[in-house]
């Protein structure tokens, strides 16, 4: 340390010695220290925060990547079950993988044991959703009304149809007003089990509702998806067929739900064709134009086509014969599904000769005006009653199917009294399910 002798103003002969003093020394170290550990403690706040916000940032970034992965996954079941489930059977009992995740597919409920005709118990997974009885619901195409309902079952009168364990089990209500072709709101029975906003299905035209009350839909859009409003009787059934995909990735979950409904494969039966009566007469021109068949022996009694020659003698002799019955399908069949024909046929053959034919066939009719036959029978003899069954891929958009059949009488000597006789009965055209088309969709 050293000090000085600064001038005394009061004593000029006598100097001043002056020294640092050590305790300011001391005080400017200490400031220094503080002013480090400050500095200090602000980078490691700033550190601390910006960690913080990384971490967070990262958080933030992964779980809005497993929200979207996860929406990806729930569209995926959708797809799913549309194109490897048969309408309206989309429940799934269990979750599936895909991707990151793995999604499950739901329907209000499903069947938890088989059902058979004439049952009158339906066991569900759960009637939660489901109007208290009465009620009304539908497996496959079969509407029910059910009585009573416990928390896992459905009492019921008798089921008219086989039903498989896992088949989908949907909420019917009906109307209790008719709506005409313009009203917007329709009066039900109940709209417990209902999805609103969204779609309901009346006969053959669909409705977009966007509101509802305990025992009415609001807000409906008529005509929708391209269907004709129409009148609908009080009593008819409301439909609707939601089913949820659920997707889940990590902690992300999301949902989509939407209505199905099918795009092709109604099946066709014997009281799908409505200009044909059992023992019906079909008005068929002989070549001296008077009418040659009438529908009088029917093999067994009530078939659905039965068709006779009914001259004698001579006059049998080189008669030709033919005709056909038409159904146009309500749901057209898209092009390149699987479809199955089944019928029962017969065929007596008294007397043959030169041209004779007793051929009977099935055509389908497709969009644009195409045919095809899809099965046939050309032998000339008797043939008991047989049950058929024919596979085959559609070509086309199917519209409609055709019953054909074609006499020719021998033309010899022989053909004197000769008689054709076939019968068609139990026809039915189906193609299970392919993909269901949507009707509506929302996902959260």
């Amino acid at each position: 340390m050293i000090c000085k002798i600064s001038p005394n103003p009061s004593f000029p002969k006598r100097g001043i010695m002056e020294c640092p003093k050590k305790h300011a020394i001391a005080n400017q170290k200490g400031v220094s220290i503080v002013a480090v550990i400050a500095a200090m403690l602000i980078l490691s706040v700033m550190g601390v925060t910006l960690i913080s916000l990384v971490t967070t940032g990262s958080d933030v970034s992964i779980n809005q990547l497993q929200s979207e992965q996860a929406f990806n996954v729930a569209e995926g079941g959708k797809e799913y079950i549309l194109a490897n489930r048969t309408f309206p059977n989309y429940s799934l009992t269990s979750a599936t993988n895909l991707g990151a995740g793995n999604f499950t597919v739901a329907t209000p409920t499903y069947l938890t044991g088989a059902v058979a005709a004439g049952n009158t118990t339906i066991n569900v997974n759960s009637t939660s959703g489901f109007a208290a009885a009465p009620g009304r619901l539908v497996i496959d195409s079969e509407v029910m009304t059910y009585t009573a309902m416990t928390a896992n079952t459905f009492t019921i009168a008798a089921a008219t149809a086989d039903h498989f364990n896992g088949n989908a089990v949907y909420p019917v209500t009906t109307l209790t007003a008719d709506p005409g072709v313009a009203g917007t709101t329709l009066n039900v029975g109940s709209t417990t089990g209902f999805i609103v906003p969204g779609s309901v299905k009346i006969d053959n035209e669909y409705l977009y509702c966007t509101g509802s009350t305990a025992v009415a839909f609001t807000g409906c859009q008529r005509g929708y998806r391209a269907s004709t409003p129409a009148a609908h009787g009080i009593g008819s059934n409301v439909f609707q067929y939601v089913i949820t995909s659920t997707g889940i990735v990590g902690n992300a979950q999301r949902v989509v739900r939407f209505s199905a409904d099918r795009i092709g494969g109604e099946t066709v039966t014997d009281g799908d064709f409505p200009n044909l009566s059992k023992w019906n007469t079909e008005v068929i021109t002989k070549s001296d134009g008077s009418s040659s068949l009438d529908g009088s022996i029917g093999n067994p009694a009530n078939s659905l086509i039965s068709q006779t020659t009914t001259c004698t003698g001579a006059a049998c002799r080189g008669l030709w014969f033919q005709g056909y019955r038409e159904q146009t399908l309500t749901f057209p069949i898209p092009s390149g599904a699987n479809v199955t024909l089944r019928l029962d046929y017969s065929k007596s053959v008294n007397k043959t000769g030169g041209g004779s034919a007793t051929d009977m066939s099935v055509v389908i009719l497709y969009q644009g005006g195409g045919t095809a036959t899809i099965w046939s029978d050309t032998v000339e003899n008797t043939t008991a009653f047989t049950s058929i069954t024919q596979t085959f891929v559609s070509a086309n958009i199917i519209t409609g199917i055709r019953l054909v059949y074609n006499f020719k009488n021998p033309s010899g000597p022989t053909g004197n009294d000769s008689q054709r006789k076939v019968w068609f009965d139990n026809v039915s055209l189906t193609s299970p399910g392919g993909p269901g088309c949507l009707t509506w969709q929302e996902s959260y």
